[in-house]
Formats: structure tokens, C-alpha cells, sequence
């Protein structure tokens, strides 16, 4: 090993998508595996390792529970605010899912899939199509599905470009995946190399605040109020010996598209401090980061589209949505709870706009257009905003969210961002919405329901999916 190079480890085994986001981060060093995050996190905090590359979250399939404990439940260390293992480079890699043999295999032919839990649902509608009624066996890992074919000749894997490679796998059917925009956000992690780089764009930090009504929105408010875009919140439970338990009880894990030694952000810092004793009962900086997606680390490379952001003009950006019609991100519904068969308020109506809510939410965000026929044709809001007390538009935006909070879950309502405008004429309100930190559940008469975005449709999972999408909510290896 040279001067330069550095130690690395993934989350293993080898040749899984961890292992191809350290080839992308760290080319031309020395690479290892762990089997867990929290090997990882030990290696890297005792110097043993340079660099720890995790996985966080997939587009898909949601946030991966054990990083963010890891990384915020630490004490802090000699300079103010900072733990020791931070954040110091993130990578969007997109995660190209394909079926595998050891020979070209008709799909006819294929009697059992192996896989691990998150590919599985990453490609469970294209399964459901090509291979229904195929047996499916559960591995730890996409490595040790591979290791499954060499016993069975009729079987098949789900995995990428890079296990195919270095097991010698034939790709049966290419991209696989059901979301075009399948991406997995990486971090590589560090306890000796944390001075912040330059060409920070990212800075991730925590804050813990009193469990009582407001103040999430009030600490919100802080931030925007200093002109930082929120890229991403998110929750963890407080497992050290921080504060007060019985009223501090969440870290909120905050990035801001901020470079950490930037003015505003020591501005913000400065009215946290200010603060201290009736709102930010404490602060720790998570690390300051250049964050690229997959070409910017390696090369140019076909990138997946990202999520459409509202320009400075919103009544443009609904009119081209609404132009282009219903989408896998884009959904229409005629009205909140207005019936227009009936001619009268509905109530039940409130339940499939909910439907709607949470299948954006687990999947990949989206948005979803109320006064909007399915042929695209305005029907606005005003019945809706006429049967209700208070008719106004803060009338109508107030049972929206109240429909958030009672079907879904008042913590769900920071990840929903609903505004109306007016066009040609008509009240439309636009939703947006952004993958949710843990499954959405729909309450519903019968008791709750999973549901997910699935091509431009919204669906419920039975019993089994469920449990098994709620399980994928942990690392893809």
C-alpha cells in the first residue's frame, strides 16, 4: 500500500452496491468489508479504517434505520458541536437491478429466485408480471444470492452490473427495477480526515428540541428564516445521555444545502445558542460534504431525471405537470371530498386523496394535483372550499392537512407541502411530496393499510408484502 492510498471499508460482502460506491468515491485504494454499520462505525472511530462507506437511504424503498443512530448518538468531541465520525463525502448512485444466472436461462425455466429483501421490492411489480408463482428465497446479501446458483441451475439472483461482472453472471433480463429513478444516497464516513473540503455544498447537523407542539415548526422556521434551502429532515430516537428524556426525547437530523464555514450558517448557529434554554436544547455538526451523484465522481454517465422542483413560477410549473398528464410522480383527483355524481360533500372521498398521499410518500415522492379530472380536464376547488365553515382557501388548506393528520399521521404533514393557485380561472392546489423517513399507513375502517406508487397507479399491499416492504427498511448489500 502506497503513502496515498487510503483504507476503506464498505458494508459487504464484496461486489455489492456498497462495494461499487467505494470504486466511485475511493478509486485505486485498498478496500475492505464489514458486515454491519456498526463494524464500521468501530473501525472508523478507531482510526483502523480511513473511510467507512454506508448506504442511508434508496428513492424506493426508504430510509436505512441503523445509520442515522450510529451517527448521531455519539458524544461530541474538543471543538464545539462536532462528534468524532462525521459525514465527509456523498455520493447518488443509481441502482441498475437486473435478473442473473449462471447461463442464459429462458424465464420460462427459472423455478426460484434468489434475493435479498430490497431488490426483491425494488423490481416486485415486474416479478409479479414476468415470474408470478416462482418460488423466492430471502438471502442476507445480493453476494450470497449469487452463491445460491452454484447449486442450482434453474435458479436466479437479483444484483448489478458489478456482481455480474466478477461472478460471471449472465443478465437474463436487464434493468429489472420498477422506478426508473431507483438511486441509493452513500456516505462515506471518517474520523481522521474531517477537515471540511472547499467545495462543500451539504452540511448535515441535529438538533434535539422540547416535545411540545410548535416547536418543530418554530426551529424550521429558524433555519428557512437565514435563507438555507432544507434539502432533507428526518428523526431519530435520542439513545445517549442527552437532555431531559422525559421531554427530549427525538434528535431531527437537518441538511442544508450550506457550506458549514459559510456566514449564514454561522448566523444560524449564533441564534441556536440564543435559544438554548426555550427551544434547541442542543446542536451536533454531522459533517460538511461535497455531495455529487454518480458521473460527478466517475465520469459522465446517463443520469436518472431528478425530482422536478417547483420554479420561481409555480403557475407555469402546474400547467406544464397538468399538460403532460398523470405519470408515475404526477397523480390527478377531481376534489378533496366534493362528490360530483352527487352533487354533495362525500367525506369518504378524503380516504382515496389519502391513498394517494401515502403511496407518494413511500415510494418516491410525486405530486398530486386536487381540482384536476383524470383527462386533465380544470374542475378547481370551490365545491370543495363552498361546504366547508370556513370558506377560503386557508379553509380548504386546513381540512387538507387535516385529512394529513388524521388518516396518515401529523408527523407525516413535513414531508406533504400543499399551495392553490388560480388557473384559467379555477382554484387548483398543488401537492408536493417527498419520500417519507418511515412507512405511511392509511387509517382506514378496517385498520390500516400499506399502500405504494406502482407505475401511474396507487396500490394496496397485502399482509405479506407489507411486512416485507416494513423489512426493507434496513441495508442493501
Amino acid at each position: 500500500m502506497t503513502k496515498e492510498e487510503k483504507r476503506v471499508v464498505f458494508l459487504g460482502p464484496k461486489y455489492t452496491f456498497s462495494h461499487e460506491a467505494a470504486l466511485k468515491m475511493f478509486p485505486r485504494t485498498q478496500y475492505f468489508y464489514a458486515l454491519t454499520p456498526n463494524e464500521i462505525f468501530d473501525q472508523v472511530k478507531s482510526g483502523e479504517m480511513d473511510y467507512g462507506i454506508l448506504p442511508v437511504e434508496n428513492s424506493a424503498t426508504g430510509i436505512v434505520p441503523e445509520f442515522f443512530p450510529l451517527l448521531v448518538n455519539q458524544p461530541f468531541v474538543v471543538r464545539r458541536y462536532h462528534v468524532k465520525v462525521c459525514i465527509t463525502k456523498e455520493l447518488f448512485l443509481p441502482i441498475r437491478q437486473h435478473l442473473l444466472a449462471r447461463s442464459q436461462t429462458p424465464l420460462a425455466e427459472v423455478q426460484c429466485i434468489y434475493t435479498h429483501r430490497q431488490p426483491y421490492l425494488q423490481s416486485l411489480d415486474w416479478i409479479n408480471q414476468n415470474l408470478r408463482g416462482v418460488r423466492v428465497e430471502f438471502t442476507d446479501s445480493t453476494a450470497a444470492a449469487a452463491e445460491k446458483l452454484v447449486q442450482d441451475a434453474k435458479g436466479a439472483c437479483i444484483g448489478g452490473d458489478l456482481l455480474a461482472k466478477h461472478e460471471r453472471l449472465v443478465r437474463v433480463r436487464e434493468n429489472i427495477h420498477d422506478y426508473a429513478m431507483n438511486v441509493t444516497r452513500f456516505v462515506a464516513v471518517s474520523a481522521k480526515h474531517t477537515k471540511i473540503p472547499k467545495g462543500s455544498n451539504k452540511t448535515t447537523f441535529a438538533v434535539m428540541i422540547p416535545d411540545r407542539v410548535g416547536t418543530l415548526i418554530r426551529a424550521l422556521q429558524m433555519i428557512s428564516s437565514g435563507g438555507m434551502n432544507i434539502v432533507n429532515l428526518r428523526m431519530t430516537p435520542a439513545t445517549d445521555d442527552t437532555g431531559d428524556s422525559r421531554v427530549f426525547k427525538d434528535w431531527f437530523v437537518i441538511d442544508v444545502a450550506v457550506h458549514a464555514e459559510n456566514a449564514d450558517f454561522h448566523a444560524l448557529l449564533g441564534r441556536f445558542r440564543e435559544n438554548a434554554d426555550t427551544l434547541i436544547r442542543e446542536v451536533k455538526l454531522l459533517g460538511s460534504y461535497v455531495s455529487g451523484w454518480e458521473e460527478e465522481f466517475a465520469g459522465p454517465q446517463t443520469r436518472p431525471k431528478a425530482p422536478e422542483e417547483p420554479p420561481v413560477d409555480p403557475l407555469k410549473f402546474v400547467e406544464e405537470i397538468i399538460a403532460r398528464g398523470e405519470s408515475e410522480r404526477v397523480e390527478f383527483k377531481s376534489s378533496l371530498r366534493y362528490d360530483y355524481r352527487s352533487r354533495s360533500v362525500n367525506k369518504d372521498l378524503a380516504s382515496v386523496v389519502g391513498k394517494s398521499i401515502c403511496g407518494f410518500l413511500n415510494v418516491t415522492g410525486g405530486y398530486l394535483v386536487i381540482g384536476v379530472s383524470d383527462t386533465g380536464e380544470l374542475l378547481g376547488i370551490e365545491n370543495d372550499i363552498n361546504a366547508l365553515s370556513k370558506k377560503s382557501v386557508d379553509g380548504f388548506l386546513s381540512a387538507f392537512y387535516q385529512v394529513v393528520s388524521d388518516m396518515i399521521g401529523k408527523e407525516f404533514a413535513q414531508y406533504v407541502r400543499a399551495e392553490v393557485i388560480e388557473l384559467q380561472g379555477k382554484l387548483i392546489c398543488c401537492v408536493r411530496m417527498q419520500t417519507s423517513a418511515m412507512p405511511a399507513w392509511l387509517a382506514e375502517k378496517g385498520g390500516y393499510t400499506l399502500y405504494l406508487r406502482v407505475g401511474n397507479s396507487t396500490r394496496p399491499l397485502n399482509a405479506k408484502e407489507a411486512n416485507e416492504y416494513v423489512m426493507s427498511r434496513s441495508t442493501v448489500r
